[in-house]
């Protein structure tokens, strides 16, 4: 029998009070339990950074640290005789711009012709191998260059820049793959940018010492005193030469031999895969973007079949799409840096009739102007991406450029026209570790030697590009060679824009594979050799 309706009324009445006594404790241990898990949470999280942390202490090869330390001497050495002496020097010589021009070029089809024989070698044998080859061949080219400056003679001279462009050529292609290799999956941003901010303080520190050397011989521009300035600098390159060879394969962090293992070295060692195999799946999963559910929704996942992205319409995969777009912007930024950048010191000493003692005050200000902002730069990419970054930086320095073409043509104080080169050389060099570190993050490890090689194709179109600018010079002027220079830089950041969709999303670089679909760390670095 069904209970009467007061039944109900009644026994309703009665559970009330109880389910109001209850309630409050199960509020009050739900929020013990809640808070509970916040705090579990909070403490995974203190775990997880500190373990990320320990992890990017440990994993550090020595090759890490010996190329930076090649790279501080190797640059200040550099830039002491070819930044802006170099020039000087064969304008006094041979009494024309074109000679600049083909010298550079001459030099850059050296590394070019060595460069990629030696990536193949690198990537087939031992890196460390070719770097101890490089070693042997600078130390010819230092002999060289200072039997070219006690005979002041131009062909000597040639002979020598094409030793050096051999020898750069060697090392460059090798020593970037190495320290790519050296460097843990999660780093590689800051890492690079570190060394590409040794580039820029090696370029300052250069001309501290020509700086002086001008100063102590009388602040005039002459062939002889040139000539000296350019042999300190050989000397000061001999230390760099010598690091070279005690750079060993064996302590990447990829083999397990650094300061401690590095993530991917643990997920191998669980999965019973080599570490090569780990490092080139660590490629396959490579991306601009970072994970989110938008981006797993919408096709960018892991081709179950070949451990690789899936192909566009092309067959090209979207590493490969990356890469391509990105050193596409590098070498159309190496044609339009090179079409001027041996041809301010001219403008300096013929159009603004500066010293030698002022020009170095430009060349040590610009590298540490440099330096500051590829900081900035860094930290930027970090919130908005690092393609972003670089195509804002390089409009800034383009429109700082044309500023000093018409700064000078309407006859404004010297002062003006160099601090907007100072700023214009600042911010169009800033980028470099960068775009360097997407370049190497969307590549394999034993491709990595030959996409550095691209370098060596950066000098050679640069060199390239001198000598057509020493041509264009010499028939229609300095001014319009600038306005081509900024055009082209222009130009360059359209590879940029078209990864912008794909750039990393805000905030995320530190903490996840920059360009990744999957949640491993990722940070990179500048320069790489680049030229202010």
């Amino acid at each position: 029998m069904p209970p009467r309706r007061d039944d109900l009324v009644d026994n309703e009445s009665l559970s009330e009070p109880l389910l109001s006594q209850q309630l409050p404790l199960c509020a009050e241990n739900g929020a013990t339990d809640s808070n509970q898990i916040v705090q579990r949470e909070q403490q995974q999280g203190n775990d997880q950074t500190s373990t990320q942390q320990q992890r990017r202490t440990q994993a550090v090869s020595r090759n890490v640290h010996l190329t930076m330390l090649y790279t501080g001497f190797a640059f200040a050495g550099r830039s002491i005789w070819i930044q802006s002496v170099l020039s000087a020097f064969v304008y006094f010589l041979k009494n024309n711009m074109e000679a600049v021009g083909y010298i550079t070029a001459v030099m850059g089809l050296s590394q070019l012709l060595c460069s990629f024989p030696a990536a193949f070698v690198a990537d087939s044998y031992r890196r460390d191998f070719m770097l101890k080859i490089s070693a042997v061949v600078g130390v010819a080219a230092v002999v060289a260059t200072l039997y070219a400056m006690h005979t002041l003679d131009y062909l000597h001279l040639v002979f020598a820049l094409i030793i050096w462009g051999c020898c750069w050529g060697i090392a460059n292609t090798s020593l970037a793959a190495l320290f790519a290799d050296s460097v843990p999956t999660g780093q590689r941003s800051h890492y690079f940018t570190q060394r590409a901010t040794l580039v820029t303080l090696g370029f300052s520190a250069g001309p501290v010492v020509s700086l002086v050397m001008f100063a102590a011989l009388g602040d005039e521009w002459n062939i002889r005193d040139c000539a000296v300035v350019m042999s300190v600098g050989q000397i000061v390159c001999f230390p760099s030469l010598v690091l070279l060879c005690f750079f060993s394969d064996d302590d990447t962090v990829h083999h397990g031999n650094a300061e401690g293992q590095s993530i991917d070295g643990l997920l191998a060692e669980e999965t019973n895969v080599s570490d090569e195999e780990a490092e080139d799946c660590q490629y396959n999963n490579t991306l601009l973007v970072t994970p989110n559910d938008s981006t797993r929704e919408t096709g960018l996942s892991l081709d179950a079949e070949d451990g690789s992205r899936n192909r566009g319409c092309c067959g090209i995969s979207e590493n490969r799409k990356i890469a391509v777009l990105v050193a596409t912007a590098d070498v159309i930024g190496g044609l339009a840096a090179g079409m001027s950048i041996r041809y301010f010191p001219i403008f300096f000493v013929d159009h603004l009739r500066l010293g030698p003692v002022k020009v170095q005050v430009l060349y040590i200000l610009s590298p540490l102007l440099n330096a500051f902002l590829m900081k900035i730069a860094q930290k930027l990419a970090n919130v908005y991406g690092r393609c972003h970054i670089s195509a804002y930086f390089k409009w800034v320095g383009v429109i700082l450029m044309y500023l000093v073409i018409v700064s000078s043509q309407m006859g404004s104080p010297k002062w003006i026209i160099c601090s907007l080169y100072v700023f214009r050389s600042a911010f169009i060099n800033s980028t470099g570790a960068l775009t360097k570190s997407v370049l190497m993050d969307n590549v394999p490890k034993k491709e990595r030697a030959k996409w550095a090689a691209l370098e060596s194709l950066n000098m050679f179109s640069w060199s390239g590009s001198a000598a057509l600018g020493g041509v264009v010079v010499g028939i229609i002027g300095i001014m319009p060679l600038f306005a081509a220079t900024a055009t082209m830089q222009l130009i360059g950041t359209i590879p940029l824009i078209f990864l912008w969709a794909k750039d990393t999303e805000p905030g995320q670089e530190e903490n996840q594979h920059t360009f990744s679909s999957t949640t491993t760390s990722e940070e990179r670095e500048n320069n790489e050799d680049s030229d202010t």
